[in-house]
């Protein structure tokens, strides 16, 4: 009996972050259960978490290229991970069905513009959080030019047709199934992968930090406005002003990269903010065992690098646009704190002082709800076109 042959797109596949690893796992899951599996893509650079191999992978010109391929191949089950109006049409061209990633709340997005649609946009004031993101995409709103509106009507048609005709939509949290239903009238279903088996079978060895008189930060992503590390730094700031020890590591690059170190250099943090750089996936470890608190505080309903962190049995501060897991909170786990600084310096000494009272056996207990194995079981379950 052959195997069944799984296609993943990703549109271009030429930067790291959480979607690209979700589709290096979903890759390497597919592979350890001889599936046959074929990547295609637009436009592909070599990262160091994604491992596919090369007679696997398949770069195409464009939708009418990414349709003969899909004709050609004749995939049991099609997944995408990224550009979902080119894989929708393509597989509408050829009359194959397919399910479909979708990664971020379009309300916590300045790049999705579905919601700006005149029939949509109302129904995205109603439910979005009128927070600093939802100001801003409306004021741009207000600005756009007749073309811009033209275009973002006529792709909006496109998109939620692709989005209606999709076989499934898998999204991370109850929030973005609420927000689907009630923006969009799409359904949606919620399903959430993180961790490695090794990485869950390591915890009970987790070590623990020692402590010092210095209260050492990480954040580790990509450098842009919506990361909202500028906030991070300030609050540094602040707590250096309370007398509190205390040292930033960031980890990442990205365009926002100059204007942070010019922050730091404004309010003379340079002896407590330093910049990383890309850090490698063997370095990160060691990052972490160092470190007393990481801190994401970025616009996200889920976060990847929360389980990971937490796989190393470490403390971690998000922002309160992500759904908390009131259980992770009174284990001491997980602290929550609004996106501002006063508020970000107060909650990371709160978290300074708190001890967790989870036993790592209970923690690791706790993330196995979150298994890579899991996550792609279920997935397969539920995009199974049987």
């Amino acid at each position: 009996m052959m195997a069944k042959l799984v296609l993943l797109f990703y549109k271009r596949l030429v930067q790291t972050g959480g979607a690209e690893v979700l589709l290096a796992q979903h890759y390497k899951f597919l592979r350890e259960r001889d599936y046959s599996v074929k990547v295609v893509c637009f436009e592909h650079r070599s990262f160091e978490q994604e491992k596919i191999a090369q007679d696997d992978l398949i770069l195409v010109r464009g939708i009418l290229g990414l349709a003969g391929v899909i004709s050609s191949f004749k995939p049991d089950l099609v997944f995408c991970h990224s550009g979902y109006i080119d894989l929708g049409i393509a597989a509408h061209l050829v009359g194959s069905e397919y399910s479909i990633f979708l990664h971020q709340p379009t309300t916590m997005s300045f790049n999705e513009p579905d919601k700006l649609a005149s029939r949509y946009f109302n129904r995205y004031r109603a439910f979005a959080r009128h927070d600093d993101m939802y100001r801003q995409i409306c004021d741009q709103r207000k600005r756009m030019h007749l073309r811009r509106r033209c275009y973002i009507e006529l792709r909006t048609i496109v998109s939620q047709f692709v989005l209606k005709k999709a076989k499934k939509l898998f999204v991370l949290s109850d929030y973005a199934v609420r927000e689907k239903e009630a923006i969009f009238g799409l359904d949606a279903d919620i399903l959430c992968g993180a961790l490695d088996e090794n990485q869950l079978s390591a915890i009970p060895a987790a070590q623990k930090k020692e402590m010092n008189d210095t209260l050492n930060l990480v954040t580790l992503s990509r450098l842009d406005i919506n990361k909202r590390i500028h906030v991070l730094i300030e609050a540094v700031g602040l707590l250096r002003q309370r007398g509190v020890r205390v040292n930033l590591k960031i980890g990442g690059t990205g365009p926002a990269e100059g204007s942070l170190r010019s922050l730091v250099s404004l309010r003379e943090l340079e002896a407590n903010v330093d910049f990383l750089g890309y850090v490698n996936e063997k370095d990160i470890r060691t990052l972490y065992q160092q470190m007393d608190l990481f801190a994401t505080i970025d616009w996200a309903d889920y976060r990847l690098t929360t389980y990971e962190v937490l796989s190393h049995a470490r403390k971690v501060l998000v922002s309160d646009d992500t759904e908390a897991d009131e259980r992770l909170i009174d284990a001491g786990y997980l602290y929550v704190s609004a996106p501002e600084a006063e508020a970000l310096a107060d909650t990371i000494q709160v978290a300074a002082k708190c001890d967790v009272t989870w036993p790592l056996k209970q923690l690791e207990s706790y993330l196995q709800e979150f298994s890579w194995n899991n996550y792609f079981e279920r997935i397969q379950q539920l995009a199974s076109y049987d």
